[in-house]
Formats: structure tokens, sequence, C-alpha cells
């Protein structure tokens, strides 16, 4: 433990619980490994012709592993906001090379997770309550009144496009493919409002919104209302219900803004605890 001496305690209790992570990951792989092995009664012999047919085992990329891990990492609160992430010491910890931690870190600051900060690395994302409100009232005024005017342009087409990415929330495979999916509800309906100036005020937001989407993505009980609530907003626009779009859509939002607030509370709390 000495080599952590001159990390804080946030930053050295983040990098054991993504290492722990790691070990317990490859050792359960290894150990499914012999497991099949076992079954099979597959053997090493000593004739160098012999093949072995060992059953593929169904394994994720080695950076999306890195990736997953510190996006949980972050998520659950292992790794407190404001905590700087070391991509040599994460690398080291996690048995592997610098550059699937550098892959990971671009898809995090995508996602609004981490700042990649120049010179410095990167350090987990911190939204104030604050900054939080002052968001939600912005994304509140432009994407209600965005609903107003897509819902009488919104054509066949557009309507198929939602429904379609309606089914696939619903078997979404991970929380990261389930933010892009909702994402691109949200962007199919601005779409249609066809305001550019609205689309570039919305988007500055957008930090913010992914990170809290990513969020909300973790819990099970927001994910079954995020799609409840996504069913019925569609209903609306698909019967030309300006009115009933607008307010399902306010309160969609109203709804987000206070499970994040809620969640950032609980985390505080428990901070200080």
């Amino acid at each position: 433990m000495k080599r952590f001496d001159y990390l804080s305690g946030s930053q050295q209790k983040c990098i054991l619980s993504i290492a722990d992570t790691a070990e317990v990951t490859f050792s359960l792989l290894y150990q499914q490994i012999i497991l099949i092995i076992f079954k099979k009664g597959i053997y090493m012999k000593n004739n160098i012709g012999n093949d072995l047919k060992i059953p593929p085992i169904g394994r994720k990329p080695l950076n999306v592993k890195v990736y997953e891990t510190l996006k949980k990492s972050i998520i659950n609160g292992t790794c407190q906001p404001n905590t700087k992430l070391s991509e040599s010491e994460l690398a080291k910890q996690m048995n592997v090379s610098p550059t699937p931690v550098r892959e990971a870190f671009r898809r995090l600051a995508a996602e609004g997770l981490v700042k990649i900060i120049p010179w410095k690395g990167a350090v987990v994302s911190s939204y104030s309550l604050a900054d939080i409100k002052d968001t939600y009232q912005c994304r509140e005024a432009l994407e209600v009144y965005m609903t107003r005017l897509a819902v009488p342009n919104i054509d066949k087409k557009g309507i198929s496009k939602l429904r379609m990415l309606l089914e696939q929330s619903k078997e979404a495979k991970n929380e990261t493919e389930l933010v892009e999916i909702n994402s691109r509800i949200h962007t199919t309906i601005t779409d249609y409002a066809n305001n550019s100036k609205m689309k570039s005020l919305l988007d500055s937001l957008r930090d913010v919104i992914i990170h809290d989407r990513n969020l909300s993505a973790y819990s099970s009980d927001r994910r079954i209302k995020i799609y409840e609530e996504h069913v019925e907003l569609i209903n609306a626009i698909e019967e030309k219900n300006i009115p009933k779009a607008e307010e399902t859509m306010r309160k969609h939002i109203i709804n987000g803004y206070k499970y994040i607030v809620e969640k950032i509370k609980f985390s505080n709390n428990l901070n200080r605890n």
C-alpha cells in the first residue's frame, strides 16, 4: 500500500475497488475455463498434433471491460465527484496497458461522467444542485416548446421511428445502450421542431443531460418509469394532441430532475457519514 500513500483517501478507495472488480472478473473467467475443461473431459496430451476442441467463451473486448468497470465505479459512488483518475495507476491496478484506460476516459467524457483536463488527466465530474436546477429549467423551457413545434410536423415515418426506438429501449442489453436509445428518442422529437437555434441551445446542456441519463439508467425503478413516460409521450404525439404532449414532456423532465436531486442528496449524506 506504500506506493499509494501520495493519493487521497477517495483516490485509493476508487483504485482499489476497480482493481478488486478486475481481479474478480479474471478469476471467475479462469474458474469458468477450468470447469468447462473438467466437464468436457478435455485434457492435455504430450503429442503435438492433438487438437483441443474447447468451446469458445464469450467475452467482451478489454477496452469495453475497462470502460464498464470504471463507469460502474463512478455511478455507484466508489469514485466520488472531483476524484482525480490516474491513467497509469488504474492501468497498473487493472493489469492492462494505458491504452484501454485512455479510451475509457474518452467514452466517459463523452457521457459527461468525467472531465478531461489538459496536462492534468481525468477527473470525475461534479455538478452542484444549483447547476442541475439551472440546467433542468432551461431544458424544460426548450424541450417542452420544441415538442409543441414538433407535433404538427411529425409524420408516419417519424412515429414509426419513435415506436421502433421505444421497443429497442425495452430490449436494451445494457445501461450504455439504453442511454443511447433514449437520447435518440428525444433527438427524433426535437429534430421535427425544425428550429436550429433552439437545438443548439439544447445541445449546450448535453453534458449534464447525458450524465443524468446514465445515472438514471442504473436504477431499475427509474428505467421502468422512463419507459412508461415515453409511451405516454409518443401516444400523445401520434394523436397530434399538443397540450397533452407538452404536459407529458414537462412531467417527464421534472421527474428526471427530482430523481437526480434525490440521488445526489443521498450520496452527499453517505459521504458525510
